[in-house]
């Protein structure tokens, strides 16, 4: 079994909450209030995810790297994160699923 901690996820601030996605599932997203949240629904949908790949048959996604990522909201090409979940404590972060 994959450990979800190994997709790399990437939480950016909404005009509501945050939104996540990792950029080794397409399709992948999610949104919440804070990004703790964020950060264990990601893990729930790409535990979902992996299943459903697996049920069908099909090539599971593979894992770019561990990490949260907390980029910044704005139009433009991406730079990189305003800050990182070396700010957020990521041990208590990563430690959720």
């Amino acid at each position: 079994m994959l450990d979800l901690r190994a997709y790399r996820l990437v939480v950016t601030p909404s005009r509501t909450g945050f939104a996540a996605h990792t950029p080794d599932i397409d399709g992948v997203r999610v949104h919440a209030d804070t990004v703790e949240e964020c950060v264990c629904l990601m893990r729930t949908a790409i535990a979902v995810e992996l299943e459903l790949a697996q049920l069908h048959g099909e090539a599971l996604a593979a894992p770019s790297g561990p990490g949260v990522e907390i980029g910044s909201r704005g139009r433009g090409p991406r730079g990189p994160p305003d800050f990182t979940a070396a700010d957020l404590r990521p041990a208590r972060l990563l430690a959720r699923r």
